[in-house]
């Protein structure tokens, strides 16, 4: 089966400020890619690391990363490559993004836009006012986007105003409702299922169980489920336990999540990811392969939605 991948970090997990240092790995993943036995990556959008920090140090308030020459560097590359397409990637509290996505668009041959609200602790309404919105609208671009756990109410305010404009939710949204019920509301908002077996992905959905803030995520979890508290093992005693005994493969099947989100918000609303550069594309691939879903909803979120809103 062909396979589209949405989501693909080119820069490797390198992250330092020196901007000589910064290294590739686009090379790296179309190796990786021409391996496979039974799958066949076609396309690929790649896009820069949000970036450079020491890990998880504190948020800076100005943008943290040269975009540009970060955009440069991932252009070329994908211009070696075909079936890699590039996405411009802007920090989206910086005044000057339209600026760069503009620029971008004049030398290279841009297919989407990536921002990331999480990482740069940003409310969407900067989509608006520093020109995101209005370049991914007169460029017809699509928005690739991770979502931070806050601000849902001005994240549904700018899908909803942006008919045209088709916003894909990276991670599933950590599966959180407000960012569930976005997607399953409105036809151009999408998720796509990167990182999945990410530790920030799962330490995410267990801090959205615990403050009962995934619904789809209790449904998986049913079983332990009774009178809205979890039927906790014998050996679960502390909060501590109780995040790694969620964490483990046992309790959390992405197989099942897969099916449970496909249920939720339907095959159409969600895309493949594999976010490589962080976590490996055969991983996130066998997760959607050994789904208990269609073999038309795999056609879906392989390759039918990536077709869908690149239109």
């Amino acid at each position: 089966m062909k396979v589209f991948d949405v989501h693909t970090h080119a820069g490797g997990k390198n992250y330092s400020h020196n901007d000589a240092e910064y290294d590739s790995n686009v090379n790296e993943y179309n190796n990786k890619i021409k391996n496979l036995d039974d799958a066949r990556v076609e396309k690929t959008i790649a896009f820069a690391q949000p970036r450079p920090y020491e890990w998880l140090k504190n948020y800076n308030p100005t943008p943290s990363v040269n975009f540009e020459s970060a955009n440069d560097k991932v252009a070329h590359d994908c211009e070696n490559y075909s079936g890699m397409l590039f996405a411009a990637f802007t920090d989206a509290r910086d005044y000057k993004a339209g600026d760069e996505i503009n620029r971008c668009i004049k030398k290279y041959d841009v297919k989407a836009l990536k921002v990331h609200l999480g990482t740069h602790n940003t409310n969407p309404e900067h989509l608006n006012r520093n020109g995101i919105i209005n370049c991914a609208g007169e460029h017809n671009l699509p928005i690739i986007m991770h979502a931070s756990c806050e601000h849902f109410n001005e994240l549904e305010n700018i899908i909803k105003s942006n008919p045209d404009i088709n916003v894909v939710i990276a991670h599933m949204g950590y599966l959180m409702n407000e960012l569930t019920k976005i997607v399953k509301n409105y036809d151009n908002a999408y998720f796509d299922t990167s990182a999945f077996t990410h530790n920030n992905f799962k330490i995410s959905i267990v801090s959205a169980l615990l403050n009962e803030k995934s619904d789809l995520l209790k449904q998986i979890l049913s079983p332990y489920y009774e009178a809205k508290a979890l039927k906790l093992p014998f050996k679960v005693k502390t909060t501590q336990d109780l995040v790694e005994w969620l964490l483990t493969d046992e309790i959390i099947k992405y197989s099942e999540l897969i099916k449970t989100a496909v249920e939720f918000i339907g095959p159409e609303k969600i895309l493949f990811g594999s976010d490589e550069g962080w976590c490996p594309i055969m991983e996130q691939l066998e997760i959607i392969k050994n789904s208990p879903i269609k073999e038309s909803d795999k056609e879906k979120i392989f390759y039918k939605n990536f077709e869908t809103i690149m239109k």
